[in-house]
């Protein structure tokens, strides 16, 4: 059984709605719904009774919920007195695990167990506010409704190419993460290749098909020809995490220890 359909539980019967316990929780509603039904499914009970305002625990969940309440609470005491015990699940951006995760991760890869997610800001913050994921690391505020966001360092975008002539390239390889950036470009492009992949982005620059924005660190470690840092457009990074009323300790370590590496190499 997940243990965050007990975790959904748990905030549906001290809530008595789904609303309420989505909050608490910091995921959507049809989230938390589709995890009671899973868990109703599971133990094959009627765990609350539905009204048009409320729900009601039935005997077998007031049980339930008793029972669960004493087995969270030692589960969470465990999983803080052990940082090792459970994996941090990180989602970011590709550019962002390429240009600071990685660098983490060779450092500090015997410290904790993680599972990585790499996508596109909309997708993992989806995926944190299902409780999917704990952290997400993006360049994206219009997306963090429902999370809990630090400011964390500040990217600075270049329009980057594999040719002197910037100038004389018709085409612009629009890296999604990076595509807000295109209008402080003061240089009209006919035609447009978009792609959610910088991987992508970057074999196109590479192969002199066009121009890209990227971070300016990158296009120096991929050794373009061309990086010309954008006047005025440097792109905030945050931290996104769930709405919790205290952070787990492991989680709390990556985030501290994440900063400093920051800090450091700033």
């Amino acid at each position: 059984m997940d243990f965050r359909y007990l975790s959904a539980f748990v905030a549906i019967g001290k809530n008595g709605s789904l609303s309420s316990a989505a909050r608490e929780l910091g995921i959507a509603v049809s989230a938390i719904s589709r995890q009671l039904n899973l868990l109703e499914e599971s133990v094959g009970q009627i765990l609350f009774e539905r009204h048009a305002r409320k729900l009601v625990l039935t005997k077998v969940g007031r049980d339930l919920l008793q029972s669960t309440l004493k087995f969270t609470e030692s589960a969470e005491q465990l999983l803080n007195k052990t940082p090792g015990f459970s994996p941090i699940r990180i989602g970011c951006l590709q550019s962002i695990f390429e240009d600071k995760l990685l660098g983490f991760i060779k450092k500090h890869h015997h410290d904790m167990p993680l599972d990585i997610a790499v996508g596109p800001p909309a997708w993992l913050m989806d995926q944190l506010r299902q409780g999917n994921l704990n952290i997400v690391i993006s360049n994206k505020t219009s997306d963090m409704s429902g999370a809990d966001a630090i400011h964390v360092y500040d990217e600075i975008p270049c329009l980057a190419a594999n040719h002197h002539n910037v100038e004389g390239f018709n085409t612009r390889i629009v890296f999604v993460p990076y595509e807000d950036i295109w209008g402080r470009v003061p240089v009209s492009y006919q035609n447009t290749i978009r792609v959610n992949s910088l991987n992508a982005a970057l074999e196109l620059t590479k192969s002199e098909v066009g121009s890209t924005i990227i971070p300016l660190s990158l296009a120096k470690k991929h050794h373009l020809k061309k990086a010309t840092p954008i006047t005025g457009a440097r792109q905030p990074v945050y931290f996104c995490t769930e709405k919790l009323k205290k952070t787990p300790s492991h989680i709390a370590a990556f985030l501290s220890k994440f900063r400093k590496m920051e800090r450091e190499s700033s």
